[in-house]
Parts: C-alpha cells; structure tokens; sequence
C-alpha cells in the first residue's frame, strides 16, 4: 500500500453506501470484532421518532455469528455506530488494512 486516502465525510450515510461500524452494544467479543473489522453496504433505513436505524448487509458472515444476532446477514445499527461510510469500497478497504496492521 503506497498510500492512505481518507475522506471526511460531511453528509449522513444513505442507502447503497458502504460502512465501517462499531457495535455498542454489549454482544460477544466475535460479534464486535467482525462488525468493526468487516465492510457492510446499508440496504434501507428506517426513521422512527427522528431516530434513523440502518440496516447493514454483510457477506461471508460465520455461521457462530449469524445465530447469534445477524438475521439475513443484516444488522440494524444507530448513526452512532457507524464509524466511517463511503460511495467506495475501495476507501474502506484502506482504512480495515490500515487499522489491522495498526498503520
């Protein structure tokens, strides 16, 4: 990797962008490592009392996981958890690549 690209973001995520989340909840340690270390693409979002929920799709989700807490490979998380977002994948990628080797 030559370089690290990052994009501040001023507008709220909309459908089809894809995120980097940090789940605050209190689940496993498995749960939070692969929602903070896995890329998600936010399928729809749901507006309850001025409060905007947003369901993340995640691929290859492991089977421990998916019973536990991700119906269909999708999880509801709050503005709050959503870490970083972007029209790109690739911008992201950078970023997961980054924070696992602690660049």
């Amino acid at each position: 990797m030559k370089h690290l690209k990052y994009f501040e973001n001023i507008e709220e995520p909309q459908v089809g962008d894809y995120v980097i989340c940090e789940e605050l909840s209190n689940l496993t340690p498995d749960i939070c490592n692969f929602i903070s270390s896995n890329i998600g693409i936010i399928e729809y979002t749901k507006n309850d009392d001025g409060e905007t929920s947003y369901y993340i799709k995640y691929e290859n989700v492991p089977e421990d996981i998916f019973f536990l807490t991700l119906r269909n490979n999708k999880r509801d998380m709050s503005r709050e958890e959503i870490i970083h977002f972007s029209k790109n994948k690739e911008d992201l990628e950078y970023i997961i690549n980054a924070n696992k080797y602690n660049l």
